[in-house]
């Protein structure tokens, strides 16, 4: 393929049909790449392969969401926020603590959870919340919060004993150190019209607090789970190799992510819960 330069006309190896290149631009140290992509013109940065390094994820990805280099993005913005973002530390002077949570322990050959109260919980205290959809099966038949199964959410059981979606928010819980968690329909009594209105009151602190919220994007109910297997092919960066002249060897550059053409962003925005308008209160 070639491609028009603005400082001369180099040969580009284009390792990918899904774009059509317009130009480079090529400043000191430094290349950029437009190219048409679904119609519109964007840009990208372009960085040197041998440059990466074998610690960045955005080059370096798990097939799984929940392997072990997407759980230490994870704690690596978790605590980008925390030291870094102020609206983000709000959580951390604020003493707001959900009237009930559910509370996990480790200390037990199997983990194990429990419903607590507020009154049982130190004053200032790090929690995750959910938010996800409850999905079209018949209510009764899902775990939830009443007035009958209030004293057996209160002892200890297995961390098995919850639908997929659940136990999943626990373990992200658990790889960020956090043992609270807040899920609606465990921590809301689902039968009582009172303790609805008055939690209901309450919910923009609920997830205004909360040191993290998960998502359960794709999840049309509780029992499909937050993490996914994935095609490393639709989001690891493509390599394109580029010779600056006649005389340079070619090399292999990545794209950067995103100049308006990040396709996992993208995909968020087809998943379930964005549609709903609870959700978008939360």
């Amino acid at each position: 393929m070639r491609s028009p330069f603005e400082k001369g006309t180099n040969t580009v190896d284009c390792a990918t049909d899904y774009f059509s290149i317009l130009k480079i631009d090529v400043e000191e140290d430094m290349l950029q790449m437009w190219l048409i992509w679904e119609g519109n013109v964007v840009d990208c940065g372009l960085v040197p392969v041998d440059r990466v390094s074998i610690q960045d994820e955005l080059y370096r990805l798990d097939n799984t969401t929940d392997g072990p280099k997407t759980r230490e993005v994870v704690r690596r913005w978790a605590r980008d926020c925390t030291r870094h973002h102020p609206r983000c530390r709000v959580h951390e002077t604020a003493s707001f603590v959900p009237t009930r949570l559910l509370k996990i322990n480790n200390n037990t050959a199997n983990t194990t959870f429990r419903l607590v109260l507020r009154s049982e919980c130190q004053e200032e205290i790090r929690y995750i919340a959910l938010s996800h959809i409850w999905g079209n099966g018949p209510v009764e038949e899902k775990l939830r919060l009443l007035g009958s199964t209030y004293d057996e959410l209160r002892q200890e059981k297995p961390i098995n004993y919850l639908p997929k979606t659940f136990r999943d928010t626990m373990i992200v819980a658990q790889y960020l150190e956090v043992i609270y968690v807040w899920i609606d329909s465990l921590c809301i009594i689902q039968d009582s019209k009172e303790d609805w209105h008055t939690e209901a009151a309450t919910m923009h602190d609920v997830y205004r607090h909360a040191c993290i919220t998960v998502s359960a994007l794709s999840g049309e109910d509780e029992h499909a789970g937050l993490f996914y297997e994935r095609d490393l092919k639709l989001f690891t960066a493509t390599a394109v190799k580029i010779r600056l002249s006649a005389q340079d060897k070619a090399l292999r550059y990545y794209y950067e992510h995103d100049r308006g053409w990040d396709t996992e962003t993208n995909f968020q925005y087809q998943n379930v819960l964005v549609h709903r308008a609870w959700c978008l209160q939360e």
